[in-house]
């Protein structure tokens, strides 16, 4: 009775597997014919992927490097740091006379 149990145990989880390789495989088939779909659209368009690519990461580049906002702020804190401590000074010596 037990090695009935066992055999059938197998059988039941080899057809588990088997549904589970039948669903991938019909997923990669689906996505294998979107991937070719959207390739056929994008040749289509007469859109050079490669270099739509290559400018992007040019742009991303560049704005990745683009600092000058770091530099106005820095120069923004700093100028009121210093007008900050200016005003500070002064009330100090004017107090004290």
């Amino acid at each position: 009775m037990m090695e009935n149990n066992g055999h059938r145990l197998e059988a039941e989880v080899k057809a588990i597997k088997d549904k589970v390789n039948e669903i991938e495989s019909n997923h990669l088939r689906t996505l294998e014919g979107k991937v070719n779909n959207i390739q056929t659209e994008v040749s289509s368009m007469g859109i050079d992927t490669a270099k739509s690519i290559s400018d992007l990461t040019t742009n991303m580049s560049v704005v990745a490097t683009d600092v000058t906002w770091l530099k106005k702020f820095f120069f923004l804190v700093a100028s009121s740091s210093i007008g900050g401590l200016v005003v500070a000074l002064y009330n100090l010596i004017t107090t004290q006379v």
